[in-house]
Order: C-alpha cells, then structure tokens, then sequence
C-alpha cells in the first residue's frame, strides 16, 4: 500500500471570479477516501471479465485489459497478472479456492497474501437510434433541401465483484451503468453517431468509477473567499491563497479579523476568509471556531453552509488517514 502521502489533499490553486463584486472563485484539488477500505489488501487480480451476446464482438477482453491499466495507474496496489498467479499456484500445488483453506496456509507464498480479485460481468452494450426528418423547404434561392435528425442512447452496464481470495469473502458487488444521449443534425443529408466513440467513452467512465470505489481519487472543487481591495492584508490574503500557501494566508487574514473589527460585516468576512485557510490546513477545529466568529458577528448563511462543509470535509479526511493503515 502506498504511503497515505500520495493521496492527501494537494492544493491546485487557480482564481476564478464569480458574479458576486466581493467574491472571489476558486479551484482547490481534493483528494477523497475511496468508498470501500482496500488498506488491508496490498495486491489486487482481474480476471477475465465475461460478457453476455453482443453479436460475438469481444468487449470483454478490451475492458479487462483497460480495468488492469487503471488499477496500475493508480500505483495504490501491485497489480499481479493472473496468468503467473495460477502458474505461481500451480507451482506450489495450490488452487485459487485452495488459498481459503486454513490448511495451506503455510503453502501460500508471500505473493498471494492481503491479495483481492476483481471478476465481472458485461451486462449490457446498447445503442439504439431514431432518424427523423423535416418537411422538405426552400432556401432564399428556391432550392429545397431537408433536415436530418438522428437522436441516440448508448447504455454500457458492468456488473462487478471483489473477492478477498484468501477468505473468499465478497467484499463488494455492484453493478456500474453509464448512459449517453447524443444528438447529431444535418441538412440534406443523414448524420452518422460515432456509435463506437460514444461506447468507448462510457466504458471508460465505467472504469472510472470502479477505481474511487476502491482507491481514493482527486477532483477539483471550488470554494469562496471574499475580497477587500481596501484592506492590505485581505489582499494579501488573498495572494497566499491563489498559490496555495495557506500559512501565510493564516497570518494576513489573522491580521484582517483584528483590522476590520470596527465593522462586523467586513471583520465576519475576515473570519470567514480564516476559516478556510484552517480548513485546508487541515486544522478543522479552528475553522469551525473562525466559522462561529463570523456567524457570531453577522447572520449569513454562507458561514452556516462553511460549517458543515467543513466538518464533512473533516469526517472525508479521518475516512482517508483510515485507508493508510
């Protein structure tokens, strides 16, 4: 299991304004607790995932192979083929169902134990379409012509396990649909959806999800702080912020609490401001505090909002440190 490090939030600063004249928007990436705890399982196997007729194409084995890429890329397991697992079984007179037999325990090689598999099944791979066309008309120079509609709806459905192969205990199972609607128009003639463009990206996402079921995974969200161009130390602030220096942007926006504090308004937004550099300092206590200060000064449902989302973003980063052991 890799070293918790590497999934922590990594803060990705980018400012982007928003509609209101005193906010400012921006991008911090997040790093999530995948939804199932794998911290006990240090290597994972995908076995060959099955799929029901779609007219003898072989979309299995093209999304097994893509499952096995993105397991790697995570580098959150070592990823063992499953074609030396059963030959390292073989070699030591052991099957995959033997691996749950208390009796060979002393027979399991290193290699095989805290290990997981992953099988499934394709469930479903449709496209259906319908075409429809208009009236025939004219253009301005009398020439007639008629408009092609063509409306389609992709379904990609994967059913997945996860076995712990030494206890033989499921340890998830669910089934994952993707669904894409697409539209083309076209005049005089009809137009052709890139059916297989449209399939791969749902299988695709189809993998996507599989992984933050069972490795963390970052995304950006995006999150407010005010501005005060007539306050220096909101400014810079605000400046610590954008690059993601969250100790500096403490201090100026500390200093800003005390400097504003003839005005409960702009001393609330102060706080608010504080609040958030705690939080993705990882200091949730002080945020909420800073969170209540703010509140306490002016009645904003901004701050109501900051504190619940801070305490979520609290309960996410215990969920995380849980993973790492």
């Amino acid at each position: 299991m890799q070293t918790i490090t590497k999934y922590l939030l990594f803060l990705l600063v980018i400012p982007v304004l928003v509609a209101c004249s005193d906010m400012t928007h921006i991008y911090v990436t997040v790093t999530h607790p995948s939804e199932i705890n794998m911290s006990s399982y240090k290597r994972i196997t995908v076995d060959d995932f099955t799929e029901d007729s779609f007219r003898g194409r072989n979309y299995a084995r093209t999304f097994t192979n893509e499952l096995i890429s993105a397991l790697v890329q995570s580098n959150y397991f070592e990823v063992l083929d499953k074609r030396n697992l059963m030959r390292i079984l073989s070699e030591n007179n052991l099957t995959l169902a033997g691996l749950s037999n208390t009796n060979n325990s002393s027979k399991i090689p290193e290699t095989m134990k805290s290990l997981a598999m992953v099988s499934g099944n394709i469930t479903r791979y449709d496209y259906n379409q319908d075409i429809k066309e208009s009236e025939p008309y004219k253009d301005d120079r009398g020439k007639m012509h008629k408009e092609y509609t063509v409306t389609g709806k992709a379904v990609v459905a994967v059913g997945f396990r996860v076995i712990d192969l030494q206890s033989g205990k499921i340890i998830y199972a669910n089934t994952i649909e993707k669904v894409s609607n697409v539209s083309e128009k076209k005049i005089d003639y009809k137009p052709e959806i890139d059916v297989k463009f449209v399939q791969n990206g749902l299988r695709i996402d189809v993998v996507n999800e599989f992984i933050r079921k069972i490795v963390p995974y970052s995304e950006k969200k995006s999150i407010y702080l005010y501005v005060n161009d007539e306050n220096e130390s909101m400014k810079s602030g605000l400046t610590s912020a954008k690059v993601g220096n969250w100790d500096g942007a403490i201090d100026f926006y500390t200093k800003a609490t005390k400097q504003l504090s003839n005005s409960n308004q702009l001393a609330s937004k102060a706080f608010y401001n504080l609040g958030i550099t705690y939080q993705y300092s990882y200091r949730f206590n002080q945020a909420v505090a800073c969170f209540e200060n703010a509140l306490s000064l002016f009645n904003d449902s901004n701050y109501y909002e900051a504190i619940t989302k801070c305490r979520e973003m609290e309960a996410e980063y215990k969920k995380l440190l849980e993973q790492q052991k």
